[in-house]
Formats: C-alpha cells, structure tokens, sequence
C-alpha cells in the first residue's frame, strides 16, 4: 500500500548528480576573484538558497561586482558543462517500481524550466513526470510560489504529496505548502545539515522508497 499518491520530486542535486560540477564551477569562479577555493564539505555546508547568499558566504563582494553577472557566468558554464552530469544510481528502476505502485511525479526545480525540461527529455525521464516546473528566470531565488501553483493542479490531497529533496529549502518548500519532505543526502546539503529539519533523511533512493510504499 501506498503512503503517497503523487511525489514532487527536486531535480538538481536529487535526480541529477551535479553537486561535483557546481563546486567546481564555482572554484573556477572565486579563482578568478583570487579569493580561496572551497571543499565539497564546505559547499555543502555552505550552499544556501536565494544562491545570492551563498556567493557572498564564499567571498563575492556584490558593492563591487553585479550579482546577474557573476550568476550569468555561471549559468554559461553549467549550461555548457550539463551533460557531462549523470543521474543518481537508481533514479529510472526507483521511478518505474514507484509508478508499478500507483504513484504519480512532478519535478519542481529552482532551475530554469525550459532547460529543465530539455534535461529531462535528454535523460529519458519525460514519461514519469504530469508536471515539470521549473523558474521563469537563471537566478534560483527559490520555488513555493511554484510549489503553490502546481498543488492547485494535482489531483491529490496534500496529505497524499510528499516532496523529495536535497537541500534545507527543499524543506521549507515543503513546510510553506503543507505537505510532508524525504530528503537525501547526496545532493548540495550534508547529513547533518538535513538532519536539523526533522524530516526522514535518507542516504538513496531505494531507502527513499521505504517512505513511500
């Protein structure tokens, strides 16, 4: 038996293995700056949502350089560098044996949803999916105004919707639309930090589905 009928799923860090790539995209960036090179303890550590935030943890003085630039350049060079990303290990035979269960998905991204969705037709993962949302913009400032507008489309009560994540604002997502949170820790956040919000977190997503079924 099913504990959700319908799974909102994060794409970045959570279906997608791109943490790597962000870190490495984002040294690249403060090397350019001459400011000091992070760990991937640090980055996940230190990610933070608006991704404004995080820049500025890491160093970037925005009095002196425009935020859309450095956030321009870095969408450039992900976007250049996006397939050289792969899934997490499991993601298709979690989803089928999932949609062999009855449940239904939705991908809600702070990523911008044109890209979004050319991704996931690329890693052969549209036919799982009734909605993919993403953000009308490169920023990533953050997604419960989309969160709230896609529930208004599923035919589910919130108690039947979970959102599955990898970061502290996928939570908060969660918390601002009413409907309960799984959250991985092989994404942009540590263990410990998704631990601090009280939610189950799992280390795959076969754990994953210990929550749902």
């Amino acid at each position: 038996m099913i504990i959700y009928k319908h799974i909102v799923w994060d794409w970045n860090g959570t279906l997608l293995d791109d943490t790597w790539l962000c870190l490495d995209i984002m040294n690249n960036q403060l090397q350019h700056i001459g400011k000091p090179t992070i760990s991937y303890d640090e980055y996940q550590r230190l990610f933070d949502f608006p991704v404004r935030n995080f820049y500025e943890k890491i160093g970037f003085d925005f009095s002196k350089e425009s935020y859309e630039s450095v956030a321009q350049n870095f969408i450039m060079e992900y976007t250049r560098r996006r397939f050289e990303c792969s899934l997490h290990f499991g993601v298709h035979a979690v989803l089928k044996k999932l949609n062999d269960y009855g449940c239904e998905h939705s991908i809600l991204s702070a990523y911008a949803e044109d890209v979004l969705i050319e991704m996931v037709e690329h890693y052969k993962l549209r036919q799982f999916y009734s909605h993919i949302i993403g953000l009308d913009n490169p920023y990533a400032t953050g997604k419960v105004d989309e969160g709230k507008a896609l529930l208004k489309e599923l035919d589910a009560a919130v108690s039947d919707i979970v959102l599955i994540g990898d970061t502290v604002h996928d939570y908060e997502v969660a918390e601002e639309l009413g409907i309960d949170c799984i959250l991985i820790n092989n994404g942009h956040h540590s263990k410990f930090k998704l631990e601090s919000c009280g939610v189950p977190v799992v280390p795959s997503f076969s754990e994953a589905i210990l929550h749902i079924v």
